[in-house]
């Protein structure tokens, strides 16, 4: 027992050895300790054993075939060994010994020993003991031998086992008794087979020899072990133990694996069919292991187990980490090594298969998540690949998922927290590989900053190349961004204005009558670091998606992974009752296409015309498609409005016990503080079915959230006010869900916030669980806004009214739009919009711009009357007025729930439109439903009569003044018995129809009067 003291605290440790077995313990010589090219010093006694001869010895620092370990190379053309001087004395004959080395060839025809005591220091001709891979007599092949010269007579024992060349094996040998019967041993692998025979020879030779030279060992040697007492056979398991651990070699089964305090850390029992390619990563310090990367080292192993995403270098690296003393992780697979099978998994798509391939996984001790990197390049499947696992070999029960870290070179690498007794294998899908992933980090494409930036250049060429995302660059380089808009000929709105900075928002403009593909507007983004193409998952928001004058917007989104097309999940941005959606909704989404149609005018850039966008799977390139669907084809100016981006890399996601990961971010990585930011919560249920689970926050103090503003899964409630969050047995499906819900900052700062969540039935170790961020930073990682100060004003209100009802035929109607400058101080630069509904169009010369400081500079298009520059003095309520005929907008009025007719119109008004603020300090009007005129009656005119009626026709007696008492008449007709009858006929009968002529059409079933070009049914209305 040692001693040490360390800042004043003794410190008691047990020694070390193989297996913790140090009773007997003679000779401990490892490649990895205390080893150089011209000594080895064995670790117990510390005899150094020098090198003899002149041939090389190497040394490496490890590579896989040693899985991960030190070992050094002997030559099998020259003498080069490590030797030295033993008092053999003290030796004695019985021994157990345990050597590991793979041969590359023959230093003898007959004897290749790796240790062997020898009569002289330079030669191994003469020996009394040795340890190797041998070609026997009988039969001649390479088997593990003991070898003994016992009276001058050579002693060979060998197991039935014939190693392969240039692979790690651990040999054994062990003598009980000098008296014959069953007396001797030696193992392959940990099995041992017993010979019997008298050791007559009391003496062992007086030189210890590793490696090379005459009678020596050509291939690597990295340990080697020698007890000069018979082991007991826990013993002996437990060094074998250490040994095929460590160097990744299969015991020959059944055998159990066994720590230092003898506990099982493989159990063969528990499923025999797994017995296979067995190894594992292990820490025992009293047992001398800690082994962090490890694989199977036999040939059609394609697992590797590492406690850091390392898969390269050595066990020894100081960047890799120890598991706890006496953690362990195995593994053992079904030796099944070719062919898939179809899985069945909701969040997992149509055409997803396993490799036949299972294995098995037994944890003991204290051993968290840990990366695996499993070898795919003999099978067939290459993207969307993902570990499964469940709880039985047949994969029926507690089934669950979790996508890989990364895929390169055939190689899938995954971040995972087994449980003791789970089996697991990869899934994915087989297609082409377009497209190389950023690999660790996030980056924020600022699409309406880029445009700022870019100035007149780059809203005239539509085009800004080399656009540097914003936040830290991820570990696989700095992202940049290319963007492009492309329109047909003539489709953009004031092509020196547009796209440009709307708050947060990039907007588009067009002005056409082009119906669908024919005037199709593409927005395009290309991914790229110095490298070339890269790909991420991206997320961002479209607005303006709406349907106006029978004009409804249409946008496609559509990524690509080199020539792949990937559909994205689109969300709403408004998600509240049924009845409200209806009512608020302005677009329907069909996720299949990836596309969103408009429904409803107005509220453009409000959450109910925004869609959400996610990418749940990377793309290079972003393709926003913007068409219109025109019921009737007429121009009319539109926009479109797209935010920032954000493209998360390749990042492991830091896995529990029960599959359910919350990532926490934010929609924007920063604002101006007039904005509110939209917080995201990304519920990743990697299990294959649902689960409820239950989440809580607190946001830091200075952020609060924003009253209404949730959008979930569509049934929950969640309560929350001020600076608190909770939502209770929330059910998500398999795959990935999404909540969002706005927050806003009581001034400039970076705020940090994360939030708590358990599984209802779930395991729950930590309880609670807490999200991360989508940083791809190893641990548990808050997300965070910056919010940067800006001018905040208080906004102006703005009201719309029309005169009057409008009628089926065109009707003049005349528009007020009162606009309020609430705020203390003047506002200038502010823009007036109002996009008429329908069919609307402006009378020439009717606007009126009253009570303002400055008027604006007018222009009408396509129904859209567009004023720029206007100000408005503090507490000043200006007047916009105008004039619009509705032509044939009867024919596209919507009908309301009672039946009546209408059309929708609203104004908006913005302050400093191409500002951080524009957006946030934009008012619309109150949304003015213009009504249909319907029936009506109007007072009698009681002024004198102008106009006497001169022409009477009666069947009675004619009175005195008739009829020139009927006023304002043509002819008056009088009777008491008879009923006037007009023509009943068709329309279509009358081959020469006059204007005025009146008829009863007996298929339309109405009166009908000819006004000179058609017949039109008689109808009450309210005309002037």
């Amino acid at each position: 027992m040692g001693i040490f003291f360390i800042m004043n605290v003794f410190i008691f440790t047990k020694a070390q050895a193989p297996g913790g077995v140090t009773g007997g313990l003679k000779y401990w010589y490892d490649a990895g300790v205390t080893a150089t090219l011209t000594n080895w010093t064995d670790r117990t006694s510390g005899l150094t054993l020098s090198k003899n001869g002149a041939g090389t010895i190497l040394l490496s620092s490890g590579d896989a075939n040693s899985n991960y370990n030190p070992f050094y190379t002997f030559n099998a053309t020259d003498a080069a060994n490590f030797t030295a001087p033993v008092d053999q004395t003290i030796i004695g004959r019985l021994h157990t010994t345990f050597a590991v080395g793979s041969k590359s060839g023959n230093t003898n025809a007959i004897y290749n020993h790796i240790f062997r005591f020898a009569n002289i220091p330079g030669s191994g001709a003469a020996h009394s003991f040795g340890l190797g891979i041998d070609n026997t007599f009988s039969p001649i092949g390479d088997y593990v031998t003991l070898h003994y010269i016992d009276a001058a007579v050579p002693n060979v024992q060998n197991t039935s086992v014939s190693p392969v060349l240039n692979k790690m094996i651990l040999m054994g040998a062990q003598a009980s008794s000098i008296v014959s019967g069953n007396n001797k041993q030696v193992g392959y692998n940990g099995n041992f087979t017993t010979f019997s025979g008298a050791i007559s020879d009391g003496s062992l030779y007086p030189n210890l020899q590793v490696g090379g030279g005459v009678y020596g060992f050509a291939g690597r040697t990295p340990e080697i072990a020698y007890y000069n007492v018979s082991l007991s056979a826990q013993d002996r398991d437990k060094v074998d133990s250490y040994f095929a651990i460590k160097y990744g070699i299969t015991l020959v089964q059944p055998q159990n694996y066994i720590n230092s305090d003898a506990a099982v850390v493989w159990n063969s029992s528990v499923n025999t069919a797994f017995n296979n390619n067995i190894f594992g990563i292990g820490r025992d310090i009293s047992g001398a292991l800690d082994q962090k990367i490890s694989h199977s080292i036999n040939d059609n192993s394609i697992l590797t187990a590492s406690t850091v995403n390392d898969f390269t270098s050595p066990n020894s690296t100081v960047t890799r980490t120890s598991l706890a003393d006496k953690g362990f992780m195995m593994f053992g697979d079904n030796n099944i090594n070719t062919g898939t099978t179809p899985v069945s998994c909701p969040a997992l798509e149509n055409g997803t298969e396993r490799i036949n391939k299972t294995w098995l996984v037994q944890k003991t001790g204290t051993v968290g998540a840990a990366y695996f990197q499993v070898d795919l390049s003999s099978y067939s499947i290459n993207n969307e690949i993902a570990l499964y696992v469940a709880d039985d070999s047949g994969f029926t029960t507690n089934t669950a998922f979790m996508p890989a870290v990364s895929v390169i070179g055939g190689k899938a690498t995954f971040y995972y927290n087994f449980k003791n007794g789970q089996y697991f294998t990869v899934v994915g899908k087989t297609g082409p590989i377009n497209c190389q992933t950023c690999n660790g980090g996030k980056q924020t494409l600022q699409n309406a900053q880029a445009w700022f930036n870019g100035g007149m250049t780059g809203m005239n060429n539509n085009t800004l190349t080399n656009v540097p995302l914003a936040g830290t660059a991820p570990a696989s380089g700095a992202l940049s961004a290319d963007i492009s808009v492309t329109y047909p000929s003539g489709v953009e709105w004031i092509s020196t204005l547009f796209p440009r900075m709307f708050g947060t928002w990039t907007q588009l403009s067009r002005y056409d009558d082009l119906d669908g593909a024919a005037g199709k507007v593409s927005y395009t983004v290309n991914l790229k670091d110095v490298s070339g193409s890269k790909a991420a998952k991206a997320s961002f928001q479209v607005a303006g998606i709406t349907r106006l004058a029978g004009q409804a917007a249409v946008v496609k989104i559509i990524g690509y992974c080199g020539t792949t097309q990937v559909t994205p999940k689109l969300n709403y941005a408004y998600n509240s009752t049924p009845e409200l959606n209806a009512l608020l909704r302005r677009y329907t989404i069909d996720n299949s296409t990836g596309t969103a149609t408009g429904t409803e005018p107005f509220l453009d850039f409000l959450d109910f015309a925004t869609v959400n966008v996610e990418f749940e799977k990377p793309v290079e390139k972003i393709v926003i498609e913007w068409t219109i669907n025109r019921e009737q084809v007429f121009s009319k100016v539109d926009f479109l409005y797209i935010g920032d981006m954000s493209f998360v890399c390749v990042n492991p996601i830091e896995p529990n016990a029960d599959n359910v990961n919350l990532i926490a971010s934010y929609v924007e990585s920063q604002l101006p503080t007039c904005e509110e930011g939209t917080l995201k919560v990304n519920i990743k249920n990697n299990n294959c079915i649902s689960k409820t689970i239950n989440i809580n926050n607190v946001l830091p103090a200075g952020l609060q959230y924003v009253a209404d503003s949730y959008v979930g899964l569509g049934t929950e409630t969640p309560t929350y006010s001020g600076q608190n969050f909770s939502l209770s047995n929330l059910t998500v499906p398999s795959g990935n869900s999404y909540i969002y819900i706005k927050v806003k900052p009581s001034g400039a700062g970076t705020y940090a916030t994360y939030f708590n969540y358990t599984v209802n039935g779930g395991i729950n170790n930590p309880n609670p669980y807490r999200s991360d961020d989508d940083s791809g930073t190893t641990g548990f990682q808050d997300t965070s806004i910056t919010f940067t100060a800006s001018t905040v004003i208080t906004k102006p209100t703005v009201t719309k009214s029309v005169n009057r009802c409008f009628g089926t035929s065109s009707t003049e109607l005349e528009y007020t739009v009162n606009i309020t400058n609430n705020d203390i101080n003047p506002i200038t630069n502010v823009e007036f919009m109002d996009n008429l509904d329908a069919a609307q169009t402006y009378v020439a010369g009717s606007l009126v711009q009253s009570n303002f400081t400055a008027n604006g500079t007018a222009t009408f298009t396509g129904g859209l009357l567009y004023i720029t520059g206007i100000s408005i003095a503090p507490g000043q309520t200006a007047v916009v007025k105008f004039k619009v005929n509705t032509n044939n907008s009867a024919t596209m009025a919507y009908t309301d729930t009672n039946g009546s007719k209408y059309l929708n119109n609203q104004a908006t008004v913005s302050v400093n439109p191409q500002s951080q603020c524009g957006a946030a300090n934009s008012v619309a009007s109150n949304l003015l439903k213009i009504l249909a005129c319907t029936s009506c009656t109007k007072d009698p005119n009681t002024s004198p009569a102008d106009t006497i009626t001169k022409i009477g026709i009666t069947i009675q007696t004619k009175q005195n003044g008739w009829p020139e008492n009927i006023p304002n008449g043509a002819v008056a007709l009088e009777s008491k018995t008879k009923g006037f009858v007009i023509t009943r006929t068709q329309s279509s009968m009358i081959t020469n129809p006059v204007e005025g002529m009146l008829i009863y059409d007996t298929v339309d079933n109405c009166i009908k009067l000819y006004n000179g070009t058609i017949w039109n049914c008689v109808v009450r209305s309210c005309n002037e």
